[in-house]
């Protein structure tokens, strides 16, 4: 569903499910030619390898989101989504136990398109919530997500030239964080 509530308030809802069948998917393997063993006996490692093949069987996924925006009179405006994304079934069943997604992601905006004549501006607070990552080729695998990163954009309109100026910051606070791993 997406439509307009009110003259002020815009909603948006969705839901999606996805299916893959025979997915294919990376197995780790070791060579026994190339293992490395501690002083005393016991195995430190060995060298891996990464067999890409398929799987018989679906894999299934599913999600949604609700999203709403408010237009105030003066022209300010307010926006808050939250998405969802899972597997919708048992992971022993499936071939890839996490999407390598966060299941929960928020958003959060304010916004003025006329804070001082041809001025606007725009602030925005992004929520990944923490997820295990996997990662297929063997590049890396570890937690992710749980921050908030903060984001703010201007924008000056040239009216008498048909043109928007945008300057934009992510991350405005600086904070560091990590999105994938490899």
């Amino acid at each position: 569903f997406k439509g307009l509530i009110t003259t002020d308030l815009y909603l948006d809802v969705n839901y999606y499910t996805a299916e893959y069948t025979n997915p294919g998917a990376g197995y780790s393997v070791g060579d026994p030619n190339e293992v490395y063993y501690n002083e005393d006996g016991s195995i430190d490692g060995y060298k891996v390898y990464v067999i890409q093949t398929n799987k018989e069987g679906i894999d299934r996924l599913h999600g949604g989101g609700v999203a709403l925006t408010y237009n105030f009179s003066n022209g300010w405006r307010i926006g808050a989504n939250t998405n969802y994304v899972d597997m919708n079934i048992s992971p022993d069943e499936a071939n890839v136990q996490q999407t390598n997604r966060p299941k929960w992601r928020h958003k959060f905006s304010i916004s003025s398109p006329s804070l001082i004549e041809n001025l606007g501006i725009s602030l925005a607070g992004r929520y990944t919530d923490k997820f295990d990552y996997r990662s297929s080729s063997n590049f890396g695998n570890g937690e992710l997500g749980g921050h908030m990163v903060l984001d703010i954009q201007l924008t000056y309109s040239l009216t008498d030239y048909n043109t928007t100026i945008k300057l934009g910051v992510n991350n405005l606070l600086g904070k560091s964080y990590i999105e994938a791993i490899g």
